[in-house]
C-alpha cells in the first residue's frame, strides 16, 4: 500500500495511516442498541444459521413430488452447524478488519 500513505497524507486521514480495527460484533451491538436490542449482538452466528436451517427445512418440505420430512429433519443439525461454523468465520476474518 505504498501509493495510499501520499494520498493519505494529501488529504490529512490520520487514522488511515494508523490503521483502525472495526470489530464486527462491537459495531452490530452499538447498532441493535438504537432499538434497546444491544444484549442480542454475540448471538448473532447462532441466529443465521438457525435461520438458514429452519428455511432449508421448509424448503425440504414444499419440494414438489414427495415431501421430505425425514431428511430435512435428520439434516437440520448438520445445516446448523455448518452455518454456524461459516458465519463465526466470517464474523472474525471477514467482517472484522483493520485497515
Amino acid at each position: 500500500m505504498p501509493g495510499i500513505v501520499p494520498i493519505a497524507l494529501f488529504f490529512s486521514e490520520k487514522n488511515f495511516i494508523d490503521g483502525h480495527c472495526i470489530n464486527f460484533t462491537n459495531e452490530l451491538r452499538g447498532s441493535l442498541s438504537l432499538f434497546g436490542a444491544g444484549f442480542l449482538a454475540p448471538y448473532f452466528s447462532q441466529a443465521v444459521a438457525a435461520t438458514t436451517a429452519l428455511f432449508f427445512y421448509l424448503v425440504m418440505i414444499k419440494v414438489p413430488k414427495k415431501p421430505k420430512r425425514v431428511l430435512a429433519l435428520l439434516s437440520l443439525p448438520l445445516i446448523y452447524l455448518i452455518m454456524l461454523k461459516l458465519i463465526d468465520y466470517s464474523v472474525v476474518n471477514l467482517f472484522s478488519y483493520c485497515y
